[in-house]
C-alpha cells in the first residue's frame, strides 16, 4: 500500500472491524500468491492481448484505484483495458507492477500462452493450477460476486467444466454457452437422480 499519509480516519464497521487493516492483509496475501507464479521475462509485446476489460478481486481493484486512480470498469473508446497506455504509439500496461492475478497468469498459464514466445521458467501452469490461483486470488481479495471463487473451485473438480473454462481463457467464445449447457444438463441429471431416490423411499 502507498505510504502517503491519509488524513481520513480508518474505516470501521459497526462491529469495529478496521477495513484498512483487512485490506492491508488481503494485499499482502495476494502478493504472496503472485510470488507462487513462475518467473518470466516479458518482451512487452502483448498489448494486443489487452483488448478487453478484465476482472479482479475487490482488493486488487482498490489498490489500482488508490495507487493509480484507475477504475477497471471505466469505458474506453475501443473497449480495451483502461490500464493500457498508448503513449508514443506503444501499447503498454500503465499499472504493470500492480496488475491483477488474471493479467499475471497471461503467458504463465498453458490456457493463455504468450503469442510472442515468452515462456516461464519451469514451463507453463496447467489448467487446474491456473484455476486454483485465480480462485485463490478472488477468495483472498474478495469479489463483488461472492460465489465466483466457490464456482471456480467447483469447476476444478469437473474435468469437462475445467476444460471449457480453459477454452474461455484462451478466448474461445463458444466455450461459455457450452459450459452453461453442461451445467444445465448436469443439474437436471442430479435432480432426476434425487427424484428417483426419493421415489424409492
Amino acid at each position: 500500500m502507498s505510504r502517503r499519509r491519509d488524513r481520513r480516519p480508518p474505516l470501521r464497521s459497526a462491529a469495529g472491524v478496521d477495513h484498512e487493516v483487512v485490506l492491508a492483509r488481503q494485499l499482502a496475501d495476494l502478493d504472496a500468491l503472485y510470488a507462487r507464479l513462475p518467473a518470466m521475462e516479458c518482451q512487452g509485446l502483448c498489448a494486443d492481448s489487452c483488448h478487453t476489460h478484465v476482472d479482479a478481486s475487490d482488493a486488487e481493484r482498490t489498490r489500482l484505484l488508490r495507487r493509480h486512480g484507475l477504475d477497471l470498469d471505466a469505458p474506453t473508446p475501443d473497449g480495451a483495458c483502461p490500464a493500457l497506455s498508448r503513449s508514443f504509439g506503444l501499447g503498454r500496461c500503465s499499472v504493470h507492477a500492480d496488475r491483477p492475478m488474471i493479467c499475471r497468469l497471461w503467458g504463465a498459464a498453458a490456457a493463455m500462452p504468450c503469442p510472442h514466445g515468452c515462456t516461464p521458467d519451469g514451463g507453463r501452469l496447467d489448467d487446474r493450477a491456473t484455476l486454483q490461483l485465480l480462485a485463490d486470488s478472488l477468495a483472498t481479495g474478495g469479489h463483488r460476486d461472492g460465489g465466483l471463487a466457490d464456482l471456480l473451485h467447483l469447476l476444478m473438480d469437473d474435468p469437462i467444466a475445467a476444460a471449457l473454462v480453459a477454452r474461455m481463457l484462451r478466448g474461445d467464445h463458444t466455450a461459455k454457452p457450452a459450459l452453461i449447457r453442461h451445467y444445465a444438463t448436469r443439474h437436471l441429471d442430479q435432480i432426476g437422480t434425487k427424484s428417483r431416490l426419493s421415489a424409492r423411499r
